[in-house]
């Protein structure tokens, strides 16, 4: 939603901008989600090539899971899941 002239999300209880210079990602609707397949999207919906444009993820393609991140918004941001 808009916000302050602005795009913003709230995410657990925190407003995050969204950077939508790329056009902001092909939208997706209500879909079901096959067993044992992952939708995969990334966290900058305007710019990230994620399962809205490849599809679901087989199980056994997924080698690892998210420790942290540690670039955000630019710059150098260490934040432990």
């Amino acid at each position: 939603y808009a916000t302050s002239g602005g795009l913003t999300e709230e995410l657990e209880d925190h407003a995050h901008p969204l950077l939508v210079d790329a056009g902001g990602g092909p939208d997706l609707g209500p879909t079901t989600v096959p067993p044992d397949r992952f939708l995969v999207v990334g966290d900058n919906r305007g710019n990230s090539h994620d399962g809205r444009m490849f599809g679901f993820v087989e199980r056994d393609a997924i080698k690892g899971h998210v420790l942290g991140v540690y670039w955000s918004g630019g710059r150098l941001a260490w934040r432990g899941l």
